[in-house]
């Protein structure tokens, strides 16, 4: 009974000086770091680093590194580095293990990956950079990292790439044709820097313009730049080439058969006078793309991809096959950007039929956007948007738009919107963490207690 006391009283003294003691420093959650890389490029005294903000976490697997205590960009007193250690069964994955406690779920941990000669052999590190001078270090391309810490992970994965900083434009023709002699018979994709340096298997984002994309070869670059930038994740691009023939293109860019022509076209014009080789071939063209030219792509280049990083893009008919279409065929795409769409076809059946009939659940993002000048398209584009917010999408989360003052209906406004909405797609995987300032029982204790071991230093 005494003891009880005893106890009972001197946590009380604890409580009364100012300690912030809570239980949930007794659970301690762990994350598996995996890093893949090619083995076979790491050179003569080459290992992998990582370098990460410690304020939060405290790893207990790895070597410390300390002349890497304070490199590019990760200074301060709570930076760590640590060595990963090789796997004895796969040469190409490299791991350590972090630990933290229970009141840090929901935190994020910012990480830097380094690719480091520990000693200076010369020309050690040409394999990896032949251009490049000796520099001891070479940090990761691209955006910083970031480990989410939540009390069900059991492991992250990265891709990291050093010094290769052109990606690959890869031309591909099979003579698909996607309705009779309409469709794709050709198509390219971008293969991104990160995948020509480190080929590692892995889901990558994928944009797919699914009209159009004779014209817009360009947004590579743009892309690349954003890359390399920080400014988005990694992401390949498909390109789909079509038909000039305005006619023609609405035979398989339309997702639904015209029944009603209505404005902006004039009241004398019928269905056979703007669509005189059909309509609705929309989502067979889709189907394509989805059941054949990505595998193709994928089993050409090792590009695979799924639902959650696939998007669909389409600037004017191809936007409203990206919007209306990938929302019809939801299970594709989870992201869909439809720049200038033609949301008037059908008298406006997308906003008023497609999502009314067809609700689903909010798990479809849309980025929209239109020119200010396009007199015949914002009404339309309007009248969606406003159904979509009725319908429980929220802007800024699974709802992105833009009407851009002054903007005509144009290839340039459509590269626009891409790398407007790049970055909302695929937001960069950057974040910076606030630190929590801990004075627990054992954090106080952690010099001479059995719990010192996972102290968060």
């Amino acid at each position: 009974m005494k003891s009880t006391i005893f106890v009972v009283s001197f946590l009380l003294l604890l409580f009364s000086i100012g300690f912030d003691f809570s239980w949930h420093d007794l659970f301690i959650h762990q994350i598996q770091v995996n890093v893949y890389y090619p083995h076979t490029r790491l050179c003569e005294g080459c290992v992998l680093l990582i370098s990460y903000d410690s304020g939060l976490t405290q790893s207990s697997s790895g070597i410390p590194e300390t002349p890497f205590s304070a490199i590019d960009g990760m200074n301060g007193e709570n930076n760590a580095s640590y060595i990963l250690t090789q796997d004895s069964v796969n040469p190409d994955l490299f791991k350590m293990t972090l630990y933290y406690r229970a009141q840090n779920v929901g935190d994020d941990v910012r990480v830097i990956l380094f690719y480091s000669a520990l000693s200076y052999v010369s020309g050690n590190l040409d394999t990896l950079c032949a251009a490049a001078e000796y520099s001891g270090v070479q940090s990761q391309l691209g955006g910083d990292l970031s480990i989410s810490l939540h009390p069900t992970t059991s492991s992250v994965n990265f891709y990291p790439h050093f010094c290769v900083e052109s990606g690959s434009v890869q031309n591909i023709v099979d003579g698909l044709s996607v309705v009779e002699e309409a469709g794709p018979v050709s198509s390219w994709v971008y293969i991104p820097p990160g995948i020509l340096e480190n080929p590692t298997p892995r889901i990558v984002n994928t944009l797919v313009i699914v009209a159009d994309a004779q014209y817009v070869s360009g947004i590579t670059t743009i892309v690349e730049g954003m890359i390399l930038s920080g400014s988005i994740q990694e992401t390949a691009v498909v390109g789909i080439t079509t038909t000039p023939d305005d006619s023609m293109r609405l035979k398989y860019l339309t997702p639904t058969a015209c029944t009603v022509v209505g404005f902006p076209f004039p009241d004398f014009l019928g269905c056979a006078d703007i669509c005189p080789y059909g309509s609705g071939g929309g989502i067979t063209h889709l189907n394509i793309i989805y059941n054949h030219t990505l595998p193709l792509i994928s089993s050409l280049y090792g590009i695979e991809t799924d639902r959650q990083h696939l998007a669909f893009s389409g600037y004017s008919a191809g936007g409203l096959l990206a919007c209306q279409g990938g929302y019809m065929k939801s299970t594709m795409a989870s992201r869909l950007h439809c720049a200038a769409p033609s949301f008037f076809w059908n008298n406006e059946e997308f906003p008023h039929s497609t999502l009314s009939f067809n609700p689903i659940s909010n798990s479809v993002n849309f980025f929209i956007t239109v020119g200010g000048e396009e007199s015949g398209i914002v009404p339309s584009v309007q009248d969606t948007i406003n159904r979509l917010k009725f319908l429980g999408y929220t802007e800024g989360v699974n709802l992105f738009t833009d009407i851009r003052e002054g903007e005509v209906h144009s290839i340039s406004s459509y590269v626009e919107s891409l790398v407007w909405a790049l970055p909302k797609m695929f937001p960069p995987q950057t974040n910076q963490i606030e630190y929590r300032e801990t004075s627990s029982f054992f954090t106080f204790m952690g010099t001479f207690s059995p719990f010192s071991y996972f102290a968060i230093k």
